[in-house]
């Protein structure tokens, strides 16, 4: 197999799947601990059609996971000034990967005065760190319960 090229911009409308177990949802959210500050795996809808197979795919790579949660890129949320002061918004990126899957994206937060970087940044302090993943963690939904 190989890598096909970058597919950017991703659609507002395209939904991510991310797959996931019992432990990391809470309700139909994603729990703030799931949330990786350095870049959120996901599966690309154009490239892996439903939440079922994104499930399929993960489990054939020998993962855990019996659930999935979605996000648009118009879901993620508008960029948010945290208690330290720093601007931050939420990006989803094609990210390709012969290693990971073709259908791979991730969602990555930045100070927006990054712009246009698009490396993943955390804040150094836990609190910001938690405001920043509960925010995020908000807009993910549960498309397949885990079990």
């Amino acid at each position: 197999m190989s890598m096909r090229a970058i597919d950017e911009p991703i659609p507002d409308d395209e939904r991510l799947f991310r797959t996931v177990t019992l432990d990391d949802v809470l309700g139909d959210f994603l729990r703030e601990t799931s949330v990786d500050l350095q870049g959120m795996s996901m599966f690309r809808q154009k490239y892996c059609a439903t939440a079922a197979e994104a499930l399929k795919r993960s489990q054939a790579r020998g993962r855990t996971d019996s659930g999935v949660v979605v996000v648009s890129p118009a879901c993620l949320p508008p960029p948010i000034t945290l208690s330290n002061g720093s601007e931050c918004e939420a990006i989803a990126l094609d990210a390709p990967s012969l290693t990971e899957d073709n259908a791979h994206a991730e969602v990555r937060t930045r100070r927006t005065s990054d712009r246009p970087n698009q490396e993943a940044w955390r804040p150094k302090s836990p609190a910001a760190k938690l405001e920043l993943k509960h925010w995020l963690a908000r807009k993910m939904r549960v498309e397949i319960v885990p079990t």
